[in-house]
């Protein structure tokens, strides 16, 4: 990239993008996994669970604040994860990049 006019800056923005869009990604899936294992259990739970008093309706209260903060870490810890790369990546000479088989 930086062989084609790119900065230092662009090469380093493109690889926290990339960690950013895995981060998100990464963090839908496993909201989708707590949606289905919550609600397979609620089911499990409602046909084999005896009725006692107090007995839930969901065993499970997922708050919207719970969801985007579990975005979130996973959004920014990724980011944090692809910082050290994205800056070797945007240190390193074109022509060496170029040369490396």
């Amino acid at each position: 990239m930086r062989a084609v006019g790119a900065t230092e800056a662009d090469v380093q923005m493109i690889v926290l993008g990339e960690a950013a869009v895995i981060g998100i990604v990464g963090g839908l899936i496993g909201i989708g996994l707590a949606l289905g294992i919550g609600a397979t259990w609620n089911a499990y739970a409602a046909a084999k669970v005896p009725r006692f008093p107090f007995k839930p309706e969901s065993w499970f209260d997922f708050k919207m604040w719970i969801w985007l903060s579990g975005l979130g870490f996973s959004t920014v810890f990724c980011i944090l994860g692809g910082y050290l790369p994205a800056r070797r990546a945007a240190k390193m000479e074109p022509a060496q990049a170029l040369s490396q088989n």
